[in-house]
């Protein structure tokens, strides 16, 4: 029977690389939830906007907060260039 255990020839991978940080506006965010509304796949998602699974899922775990915010902004053309869902003072 063959061991499990790779063997001392075999190939090792290096380490994944850790994807740059990246900020996407709420414009962005709100296009990336109606892809995903639309059975777009994630891994599709991340490589096309050059971001980590896990900051689409937090998205999509902000969908409902997020939707309200760009709903009740006076400016669409704003919310491509804000990236948080602060209110401005």
């Amino acid at each position: 029977m063959a061991s499990k255990r790779p063997g001392s020839n075999s190939v090792v991978c290096e380490p994944k690389k850790k994807c740059k940080h990246m900020t996407i506006s709420v414009q962005q965010k709100v296009d990336l939830l109606r892809k995903l509304d639309k059975s777009v796949l994630v891994r599709t998602l991340c490589q096309q906007h050059n971001i980590g699974s896990s900051t689409i899922y937090d998205i999509k775990k902000q969908k409902n907060h997020l939707l309200k915010f760009y709903s009740e902004c006076e400016s669409k053309k704003n919310m491509e260039v804000h990236r948080t869902l602060k209110e401005g003072s």
